[in-house]
This record gives C-alpha cells, sequence and structure tokens, in this order.
C-alpha cells in the first residue's frame, strides 16, 4: 500500500467521497486526485491540510504508526471508528467501559493516574495488546483485573479505591472499612483523588 491508497483509505472510512473531503480541506479535486492516483507527491502545505483532518503524516508517508493524528479531529475519529468494532465484551471493552462509567473519560483518567494521555488513547486502537504498567494502575484505581479478564464478578477492585467507587454506585454515604487497606494504598487513594478533584476544578475555571 503506497502514499495514494493510504490516503484514499482513509477518506473512505471518514469523509463522505474525494469530492467531500476536497471541499473541506480547501483543495482542487484534480490535484487531490493526482496525489491519490499517485502522479505527485504533496507539498508541505497541502500534508497540513490532510492532517488537519484526523490523518496521521507519519503513517500517511511511512505506513507506520497509527492511521490517528494526535490532534483533536484525530482522536474524534480514533474513538469514531473504535465504536463501529465490536469490543464491548473484551477485556479492552471493559476497560474503556469501566473508566468512562467511573471517570468520565479518558482525559480525567489520565490527569487523575498520571498516565499519558497518549498512551491512554491505544486502548482505542485495533489489536492494542494491553501493557501491564497500565494494567496495574487500573488495578490500583479501583477496576477488578479478574473481571476485565473474564467478565464475571463486580468490576471493583478488592481495594481502597475499589471500595470507595462500590460505595458511590451503590450511593452508599458512609467511608468503607479502612481497618485492613496499606500504606500505600492510603497515598495512591489521597493523590488519585486530588489529581481528579483538582481536573474537575480546572474544567469549572475555564467555564467561567
Amino acid at each position: 500500500m503506497n502514499f495514494g491508497d493510504r490516503l484514499k483509505k482513509f477518506i473512505n472510512l471518514f469523509y463522505e467521497n474525494q469530492i467531500t473531503f476536497a471541499e473541506i480541506i480547501d483543495m482542487n479535486k484534480d490535484v487531490l486526485n493526482r496525489y491519490i492516483q499517485n502522479k505527485t507527491f504533496p507539498g508541505q502545505d497541502a500534508l497540513i491540510k490532510f492532517q488537519k483532518t484526523g490523518v496521521s503524516l507519519d503513517w500517511l508517508i511511512t505506513g507506520k504508526g497509527s492511521m490517528f493524528a494526535k490532534n483533536r479531529v484525530g482522536i474524534e475519529l480514533l474513538m469514531k471508528y473504535h465504536n463501529t468494532k465490536d469490543i464491548s465484551e473484551t477485556p479492552i471493552g471493559r476497560i474503556i467501559k469501566w473508566i468512562e462509567n467511573n471517570y468520565g473519560s479518558i482525559y480525567k483518567y489520565s490527569a487523575a493516574t498520571k498516565i499519558d494521555n497518549d498512551e491512554l488513547l491505544t486502548l482505542y486502537e485495533p489489536d492494542y495488546i494491553i501493557d501491564p504498567k497500565i494494567l496495574n494502575i487500573i488495578e490500583k484505581s479501583g477496576c477488578s483485573i479478574e473481571w476485565v479478564v473474564t467478565g464475571d464478578g463486580k468490576p471493583y477492585s478488592n481495594n481502597l479505591m475499589g471500595a470507595i467507587l462500590e460505595n458511590r454506585d451503590l450511593k452508599k454515604d458512609c467511608l468503607p472499612d479502612i481497618k485492613h487497606i496499606s500504606k500505600d494504598e492510603l497515598i495512591f487513594a489521597y493523590n488519585f483523588i486530588i489529581n481528579f478533584m483538582n481536573v474537575k476544578s480546572d474544567r469549572n475555571e475555564n467555564d467561567i
């Protein structure tokens, strides 16, 4: 697959047709067609226009890495592409569902856990293999790994964050029993909650 093939694939997946795509990026449709036919290679201005539509220039030029650019449009297309795949009953699907249900979005969860946002977004990539480091943090932040792997049992881990989230889910006003909670769990939960509250505070200030 060459440059033109990849560009055509991207357009067919996320835009109605080449004419619509050309109109969106303000490019002559015949010029776009020459790029797709590999009759000429686009210059810098054209490549920037392509990137703004959500396609990764690295993938477009070399065929390596993710198809999606790391910009707002690229992330939106990545999530749209993910939602067309029936992965809800897979470990990856359960992790994504758990994060969205408990923390609202990947972005808020990223800020709370200090996991790089780009690293978390790879969860939406096709054929992603779970990084053990991320899996460990997900468990510490309250998600049951047994539930992730098998889909059986409750989705909350047997630790402080799991108990906090489960109590919230059950609408209990009392705090979980912390007699057997380790110091590391308390520190992790404290830092996690502070980071998460800071995210909400920043969002509120930006809305004013």
